[in-house]
């Protein structure tokens, strides 16, 4: 194990993997390369409860960011980084949705797998929505036509949230999608679909009184 600045990492012989962060917050730039190799990889819990971060880069060597934001104990919310920058590279993020402080997400335009509309995170051509940030502040919101699935957990944590629509596309609705969306009070949707007409929303594992207006007046598809 090594040093680079405020990281540990790991090398072989043509790559190399933060293993931790070790700083203070901040600005934060994950490194593009150390020591010439180029930094493709961040490992397991390397941002746990990092609670002071306000911009996090994930630069373009980096292909996988796979559960760096997850406590080593369990438990939900390790992790408090408040904006995310993700690069070209990036071709797998996962358990953003513990990043509880999280208010926006930005990607690089060339990035073949993931996009990014006002914030939100979604797939390269914007048929999955993938994470709504937690702390984003507004209190609706209208989830795009184009979207035909919500990701497990896309919404989790989102205190701020009381109304969301579906959009008249949607045929997947994942599990956990609205867990712990406390002040979540109103799903409306556009289309009758048998998807919708489950629990989608838990909060301390009972399910939360929703109010579900279907909009009769839209077109139905």
């Amino acid at each position: 194990m090594a040093i680079y600045d405020c990281f540990t990492y790991v090398e072989d012989e043509s790559s190399i993997t933060i293993r931790k962060y070790t700083g203070g917050g901040g600005i934060v730039n994950i490194p593009n390369e150390i020591n010439g190799k180029p930094v493709t990889d961040v490992s397991y819990c390397a941002f746990e409860d990092c609670r002071n971060i306000e911009f996090l880069t994930i630069p373009n060597n980096v292909k996988t960011m796979y559960q760096a934001f997850d406590n080593v104990i369990g438990g939900s919310f390790a992790c408090g980084i408040k904006r995310i920058y993700i690069g070209s590279g990036c071709e797998h993020l996962s358990n953003l949705c513990l990043v509880h402080e999280l208010q926006s997400i930005e990607v690089a335009p060339d990035n073949q797998h993931y996009s990014a509309v006002n914030g939100v995170l979604f797939n390269k051509s914007q048929t999955v929505l993938e994470r709504y940030p937690p702390a984003k502040a507004d209190e609706s919101f209208t989830i795009p036509d184009d979207v035909v699935r919500i990701a497990g957990r896309a919404f989790q944590g989102c205190r701020y949230l009381e109304s969301v629509t579906l959009g008249k596309h949607i045929k997947e609705i994942d599990k956990y999608t609205f867990f712990e969306c406390c002040a979540l009070t109103e799903i409306i949707y556009t289309v009758k679909q048998k998807c919708f007409l489950m629990p989608i929303a838990r909060r301390n594992g009972r399910s939360l009184c929703l109010n579900i207006v279907w909009m009769a007046s839209m077109a139905v598809i």
